[in-house]
């Protein structure tokens, strides 16, 4: 809850070199706990050293199967740069611990770390995010996975996802009252929120545009139907006019050929009497 006075000198009040084994390995990771979240909102590099010091008694006072044991002595590999020994204890965990278990999303972490520090964001993304699930199966709010994934997804330059994980990071950790959480995501929200919000901002800039385009578009396709629908109905007219006159001259073609067949047969006609008078002027001849 941030009351770091109050909890250090609780602590003081302990006597290491009296208290039993098992108990000793409380008192050694409260301490480890205390100046890591100190180290955090602090941000002294002393702390940092402190943390170490307290993570080494810790695992002296474990036994070498437990949980603890492997995982803390996986972190003290990576504070080495000794990330290959991590590797190997970690995959040797993932084997044994049950998927989406509380231990799961420690040992999934742990991973995301390793995999940051070689640069592989792919890894680190996907390991950071098997961690969040396994930490929401369980109800655990005070987690370190959505953090991460709020700063992997800002710096891939995916701000809305960035955005989302960040107020879900913030949300966790002032329901848990981390009061170390909320510091570390604080500074780191508010840039993620600007960019989010400056994003918003040139989208909705944007969508505004689009409408007023798709709006002028949508006169010019109604102006287009609307000039189409009169040409189709003037040309209905035309066709129809065409349809008449093609009547009319049919009908004339009709009576044109009637008329030339009346023709024919006067002509006809004429010719026989033309012969008849030929044959009428060669009798009187002869």
């Amino acid at each position: 809850s941030g009351k770091f006075i109050e909890s250090e000198k609780i602590l003081k009040n302990f006597d290491s070199h009296k208290l039993p084994k098992d108990i000793l390995s409380d008192y050694y990771e409260t301490y480890c706990r205390f100046y890591e979240h100190y180290a955090s909102i602090s941000n002294q590099s002393s702390y940092h050293k402190q943390t170490l010091i307290y993570r080494d008694s810790l695992i002296s006072t474990l036994e070498p199967t437990s949980f603890l044991y492997k995982i803390n002595t996986a972190y003290r590999y990576i504070t080495q740069d000794n990330n290959e020994e991590a590797l190997g204890v970690l995959n040797n965990l993932l084997e044994s611990e049950k998927i989406d278990g509380p231990e799961y999303a420690s040992i999934t972490h742990c991973f995301g770390v390793i995999y940051g520090i070689k640069g592989n964001t792919e890894l680190e993304k996907m390991y950071y995010t098997m961690s969040a699930i396994a930490d929401i199966k369980n109800a655990i709010k005070e987690n370190a996975s959505f953090q991460r994934l709020a700063f992997i997804y800002y710096n891939n330059g995916d701000v809305p996802r960035a955005f989302k994980y960040a107020q879900s990071a913030i949300e966790d950790a002032v329901f848990s009252g981390v009061q170390f959480r909320t510091a570390e995501m604080s500074k780191l929200y508010s840039i993620i929120n600007a960019s989010y919000q400056t994003q918003e901002t040139k989208t909705n800039k944007q969508l505004k545009t689009y409408l007023v385009l798709i709006s002028i578009l949508s006169i010019f396709l109604i102006s287009l139907v609307v000039y189409v629908y009169m040409q189709m109905k003037k040309l209905s007219r035309v066709k129809e006019e065409l349809s008449r006159m093609n009547k009319q001259l049919v009908n004339l073609n009709n009576e044109v050929n009637y008329k030339n067949g009346m023709l024919k047969e006067t002509n006809t006609q004429l010719s026989e009497s033309n012969h008849i008078k030929e044959q009428y002027i060669a009798q009187f001849f002869n």
